[in-house]
């Protein structure tokens, strides 16, 4: 894991705003709802319970790996995109890069 994803997750671990580069975590005044974003593109959001992420069009490395250092285990089979919670890959997921999904 690089370091900004490192730093990335701190922010979001620890609830609060932080930027560098192309990455860039929001939190909510309540602290109640965080967003992650790439290039200006939210990729991540968790209110509460509930944590959903996107690829939000864009199936890149960098996008794939924020979402890994934030849980989500995205990887390429046979063509297609699948993720899982479960870094083994079981019960992936087919998913399509311009989609919300829950985890």
């Amino acid at each position: 894991m690089r370091q900004i994803d490192k730093d990335m997750l701190a922010a979001v671990c620890e609830h609060r705003n932080w930027h560098c580069d192309n990455t860039q975590v929001i939190v909510s005044a309540d602290k109640n709802h965080i967003e992650v974003y790439l290039h200006g593109n939210v990729i991540y959001s968790c209110d509460g319970e509930q944590e959903s992420f996107t690829l939000a069009g864009w199936d890149t490395l960098t996008t794939r790996n924020r979402l890994r250092a934030l849980g989500v285990n995205i990887f390429h089979k046979n063509g297609k995109i699948y993720a899982s919670k479960c870094s083994s890959g079981a019960n992936a997921i087919e998913i399509d890069k311009n989609e919300w999904y829950n985890f």
